[in-house]
């Protein structure tokens, strides 16, 4: 399976200070594949596998991004459970973190 790792897993939306966000995606997704995001459970946008991931030697793909906390505090106080999900619905990688004021 996959990983994605929010550093730090505690985000407080007052802060400045970058979040950065890392997505291991195991080597069973391809180029092009449709990804669907969700968030607490609840589905988001999808998008194409592609732009960001870089495909590593043993063919799966990996994304590093800073991200403002202005970015990922747009949901309620608390905390939340990230997931990226293949087109079939499997999930692919799954994150926790917290949102403090």
């Amino acid at each position: 399976p996959g990983s994605i790792s929010i550093t730090p897993s505690t985000i407080s939306c007052s802060s400045t200070a970058s979040v950065l966000v890392t997505i291991h995606l195991p080597s069973s997704v391809h180029a092009g594949d449709q990804l669907h995001y969700q968030l607490d459970g609840k589905m988001g946008t999808t998008f194409t596998l592609g732009a960001g991931y870089v495909q590593q030697s043993d063919g799966s793909w990996l994304l590093t991004a800073p991200e403002l906390p202005s970015t990922v505090c747009g949901s309620a106080m608390g905390t939340h459970t990230e997931s990226l999900l293949s087109s079939s619905g499997q999930v692919l990688a799954t994150a926790t973190y917290t949102l403090t004021p």
